[in-house]
């Protein structure tokens, strides 16, 4: 009976998991990427030569159904177990027991969600980035048109960033993050030069040359700093004080930083020097506030996703060892695993809860390495006794 509820219980996760897989774009990006692409490859890789997992969940369901209701009819143990022992024809898989097509479609669902979270990361970390160069890059191009120059480092960078744009889009999966870095170090140098190319124009001094790459840096974490926030309050149930983010407009609003910068640049040459040095320490201050700002919620915001894939890794490292010493079928740490892996994976996760689970499987596999007291009653009695619900971070 304990198998059957387990077995029922995995349908219903795999249901929810692949309805909520299903509807994210970066599943989409992944199924529908052109052949020939890394994306495509790595799909086919995984899913082989039939993507398709609901007629397996089907055909297991219909039996699992079958069978439930002789279990209101009879109620026999032993012919619940005959009857899971009973093979059947699955859809692309061919003939075999209901927990042995659950076990193939568990490990292609968790394939193909790691592929689907690694490019999510990629657009979390690349498309903000490739956002912001835009913004700056636009900027910069009026500048240059504005003092007649041509600053070839531009429209390098802006080739850079389409190029990723593109194919974030295309094949998500032929980006790297390294890219996206590779951007941010273009555009900064390209505000670097035009900086020092305006500051050469109107005579100013040092500290004004690195006001254009100030502007851009901060435009970057802006954009992260909204992107984490945006992945947190949505995957994550329980995050914790956030920091709060301000708009666009502090930056590239009518009296936002960048503004506030022409106003410096645009000071009257003939003025004496303490008043551009007033304006322009002024405008440092107010840009070193926001940056300290970013830089804390860059921190403090991507930490409950950064706890999330930590338990996760440690998940993966309990289960490998469970496999390696033999217990992967042991019902009482694979109760303890499911409970973990469903907090885990269903979003938004409670971080609470997942990591009581996963605290509670490391007890528990400590315990069978110092003997064989795994299977003593009071540990059944313990299980009984929900620790799961009881043990909390």
């Amino acid at each position: 009976m304990v198998e059957f509820r387990r077995l029922e219980a995995l349908v219903a996760t795999l249901r929810a998991g692949l309805v909520e897989l299903q509807q994210s774009p970066s599943y989409l990006l992944l199924r529908d990427a052109a052949a020939g692409t890394v994306t495509a490859t790595r799909y086919r890789a995984v899913v082989g030569d039939d993507p398709d997992l609901w007629p397996v969940i089907e055909a297991v369901d219909g039996r699992l159904v079958a069978i439930g209701s002789d279990i209101d009819e009879e109620g026999s143990p032993a012919s619940i177990a005959a009857d899971l022992a009973v093979v059947i024809d699955v859809p692309g898989l061919g003939p075999m027991t209901p927990a042995a097509a659950l076990s193939q479609i568990r490990g292609r669902y968790d394939a193909i969600a790691a592929e689907v979270a690694t490019i999510d990361r990629l657009w979390l970390n690349v498309l903000p980035r490739v956002e912001a160069a835009r913004a700056t890059l636009d900027r910069l191009d009026a500048e240059a048109d504005e003092l007649a120059i041509r600053e070839p480092l531009i429209g390098r960078a802006r080739t850079v960033a389409e190029d990723l744009a593109e194919r974030l889009v295309s094949d998500p999966r032929g980006v790297e993050v390294a890219e996206g870095q590779r951007l941010d170090s273009q555009v900064a140098e390209a505000a670097r030069l035009m900086a020092e190319a305006r500051g050469g124009h109107d005579n100013l001094d040092t500290d004004l040359a690195g006001t254009e790459e100030t502007l851009a840096n901060l435009r970057i974490l802006l954009a992260r700093a909204r992107a984490i926030t945006t992945e947190t309050t949505t995957k994550i149930a329980d995050p914790g004080p956030l920091v709060a983010l301000p708009s666009d407009e502090i930056i590239d609003g009518t009296r936002g930083l960048a503004n506030r910068l022409d106003e410096v640049f645009l000071t009257d040459p003939g003025a004496r020097w303490q008043h551009r040095r007033a304006a322009l320490d002024r405008w440092l201050g107010q840009a070193q506030g926001l940056q300290r700002q970013l830089v804390r919620a860059l921190d403090t915001n991507g930490h409950a996703l950064d706890l999330r894939d930590e338990l996760r890794g440690r998940l993966q490292a309990f289960q490998a060892k469970m496999a390696a010493v033999g217990l992967a079928e042991d019902a009482e740490l694979s109760a303890i695993a499911e409970r973990a892996w469903n907090h885990l994976y269903t979003a938004p996760t409670s971080l609470g809860d997942a990591e009581a689970a996963v605290g509670l499987l490391a007890e528990r596999l400590r315990r069978s390495d110092d003997g064989p007291d795994r299977g003593q009653p009071g540990m059944q009695r313990d299980l009984r006794n929900d620790d799961l619900g009881k043990r909390k971070p």
